[in-house]
Parts: C-alpha cells; structure tokens; sequence
C-alpha cells in the first residue's frame, strides 16, 4: 500500500490523475481452471487493493469478457477463442488487441472524468489535435 501511496502523491504534486489498468494474459480466457475462479490471483490481489484504497483502475479481463470475443465455449475449445485474435502471443497484444485497450482505456478515463476538456488544453499542448471519433 506504501507503494500506491507514494504513486497517488507524486501524481498530486504534479496536478496528475492516475488510472490503473489491469491487464490480463491470454490464459486468463483459455484455461480450464479459470472456469470457476479468478484469474491470476496476483492481479485479483492487486484488484482488491486498488479498490480497497480508492484508486481509479480498469480491469481489462472484465472489460474483454462482455466483448463478442469471449465466450465460455473459450474454456472447452481454447483454440478456437476469438479472443486469441486479440494476442499475437500470450502476453501481447496484437494491433486489433491494442485498439480494443485504447478505446477501454478511453471509455474508463471518461467514466472516471480523467479527461479535460478540450477547450481546456488547446493551445498548451504541442501537437494537440481535435479528438478522433469512431476511431475502433
């Protein structure tokens, strides 16, 4: 918790929010023994502290499984998951992966009200451009 703490007042001295993102593997969606419990216990860990304290944080596991790509057919039949398009291997993810994150990430920030607006920033950021909609 020490570790978070010290995150959230680095982050206040700067004017920043924070947003965690859990991000989970690809046998998080194809192994059996996740059927019935919670994916890898160190991010539930990490979960129930992120909750627990507070802080804003999006469980992208959840996130993917009210997606067209899960299904629990991906526990019987893991090789034919549409999920497994999302990875280019177990761990990462393929470009069509990323774009699902960034537009999870995007709809997480707007939840939480983590994006200013646009008026707010134009001018003081190099390079800003109008924001891209419908970008999927």
């Amino acid at each position: 918790l020490a570790l978070f703490d010290a995150i959230a007042e680095f982050a206040k001295e700067r004017e920043a929010k924070i947003l965690y993102v859990i991000l989970p593997d690809e046998s998080n969606f194809t192994s059996q023994s996740y059927l019935n419990d919670p994916p890898d216990p160190g991010l539930r860990t990490f979960q129930r502290i992120l909750r627990k304290s507070g802080h804003r944080y999006l469980d992208f596991f959840e996130y993917l499984k009210k997606t067209e790509y899960f299904s629990e057919a991906c526990y019987q039949n893991p090789d034919h998951c549409p999920i497994r398009s999302l990875y280019v291997d177990p761990a990462h993810f393929t470009p069509k992966g990323h774009a699902l994150l960034a537009k999870a990430i995007l709809e997480s920030m707007e939840e939480h009200q983590l994006l200013p607006a646009a008026n707010a920033v134009k001018g003081k950021v190099k390079g800003l451009r109008e924001p891209v909609r419908g970008a999927e």
